[in-house]
């Protein structure tokens, strides 16, 4: 299978962290994998990869130079909507053919949320990642013990306004593994959740052009969750893909 920019694929899953080191690609690389339609998964841009289905790097991260002008490149070939567009599309007749993955530009920078789990939802989510660990992989060193996944007792998410006229607020949970990462660096500082305030809602989007990189969930096709975020400096964007 081969993907040309402007479309969007999901391919689950990846254990990353049972991937060997020349395999481990960053974000903005080119991989090549070799995949196949999830049977078990009706989103049409859901893969899974093949047995054998190694992960070749292609090449280098995308450059950050000419504020971040390559990487604009990619991510501006995306077919752009509005979040309150796409929901509007789940609901309707054609849901089946609505994105389950979009590129959103929201219309100011989100709040962020951090909530603590309850007792129920920590002892869940434990049940998951037990049977994640429990699980092999295509990529699995079956040499190598895995590492246990530690479940953050804490949610984090956006909320914001897209750019549709009407719109009434979005309040999405963030599950980009960036943002646990950093909560794990700052957990024990003192005054951590200002911190993370600081680096998810001021650094990310203070004098940026960021946009939010959303998915939806497959048992739960209106349930959009935050994938990630694109945080180039701030310019002027091309009308035809940055106008309202």
């Amino acid at each position: 299978m081969t993907s040309e920019p402007g479309s969007c694929v999901r391919i689950f899953p990846v254990a990353f962290r049972d991937l060997q080191d020349e395999a481990r690609f960053r974000k903005y690389e080119r991989i090549a994998i070799n995949v196949r339609h999830d049977t078990l998964d009706s989103r049409p841009e859901s893969w899974r990869p093949a047995r054998g289905g190694d992960i070749q790097r292609l090449s280098a991260a995308l450059s950050t130079a000419d504020s971040w002008s390559s990487r604009r490149d990619l991510i501006g070939s995306v077919p752009q909507f509005s979040m309150c567009e796409i929901l509007s599309q789940h609901r309707g007749n054609g849901s089946s053919a609505a994105p389950t993955l979009a590129v959103i530009k929201p219309l100011d920078r989100p709040e962020l949320e951090i909530l603590e789990r309850d007792a129920e939802q920590l002892t869940r989510w434990q049940r998951r990642a037990d049977a994640v660990a429990a699980t092999p992989s295509l990529f699995d060193d079956p040499a190598l013990p895995k590492k246990a996944l530690e479940v953050i007792p804490w949610r984090f998410r956006y909320k914001y306004r897209c750019q549709d006229a009407g719109c009434g607020g979005h309040t999405q949970t963030i599950v980009d593994w960036e943002i646990i990462a950093f909560y794990l660096r700052v957990r024990h500082s003192p005054g951590w959740r200002s911190v993370m305030r600081k680096r998810w809602v001021d650094e990310l989007w203070e004098g940026r052009d960021s946009s939010l990189f959303v998915g939806n969930q497959h048992q739960h096709p209106q349930g959009f969750l935050v994938l990630g975020v694109f945080w180039p400096p701030a310019r002027a964007f091309t009308p035809s893909l940055w106008s309202v």
